[in-house]
């Protein structure tokens, strides 16, 4: 509310006259408690909300704000950073804290895209089958 209140201002809009409809603001709040917005990306378009020069649909697509919950693509990626980082996969191995840096090594291929907990869930369970196979 307070980001959204510092825009109107910052635009100089008469708050009488937004042009933007509740369920528009419904909308991206739906968006954002289902897990396909980010808060970080809602704070991006609403700008652009607020001026009426977008449609919501059409920006998170061209943008490509969509989480990736895609388990072979996440999978992908998981690999990338295993291969890109091998100490750290060691320390994984390890101690089961150190899986944080591969997570926000995923995260940043992504740009914060992917979803977190099946990151962390594809990260467990190839290290898991990596200790498995080592025995």
């Amino acid at each position: 509310i307070t980001d959204f209140l510092r825009w109107v201002k910052e635009f100089s809009i008469d708050p009488k006259r937004l042009s933007i409809k509740p369920h528009t603001i419904v909308k991206l709040l739906e968006l954002l408690d289902k897990g396909v917005l980010s808060i970080k990306m809602v704070k991006e378009l609403m700008p652009h909300v607020i001026k009426g020069d977008l449609d919501i649909d059409e920006y998170i697509k061209l943008k490509g704000y969509t989480k990736i919950d895609d388990e072979t693509y996440i999978e992908n990626i998981v690999l990338e950073v295993f291969k890109e980082n091998p100490k750290a996969v060691e320390d994984a191995l390890k101690d089961p804290k150190a899986i944080n840096f591969l997570i926000g090594a995923v995260m940043k291929k992504t740009e914060g895209r992917a979803d977190p907990k099946k990151t962390r869930d594809i990260i467990a369970n190839m290290l898991r089958n990596i200790k498995d196979s080592n025995k």
